[in-house]
């Protein structure tokens, strides 16, 4: 999916969830779940790695601390 746009609006320009579905013309909970899914699916690769612990939720990781789910 669009797992990479979802990261790099949200994570790295940091814009609000209601920024980034209207960038990307989707609803905002349409891209909070792939915003979620798309930090699991970082963080699997990460923990692969060993660069990361195993366990974590996006909801623990998110930048401003709202709720995501």
């Amino acid at each position: 999916p669009h797992y990479r746009e979802v990261i790099v609006l949200r994570n790295l320009q940091g814009l609000p969830f209601e920024e980034v579905a209207q960038e990307m013309g989707r609803s905002t909970g349409s891209v909070r779940m792939l915003w979620m899914r798309a930090i699991d699916r970082f963080r699997s690769l990460l923990a692969g790695s060993g660069l990361v612990a195993e366990g974590l939720s996006a909801r623990q990781t998110s930048s401003d601390g709202a709720d995501v789910t």
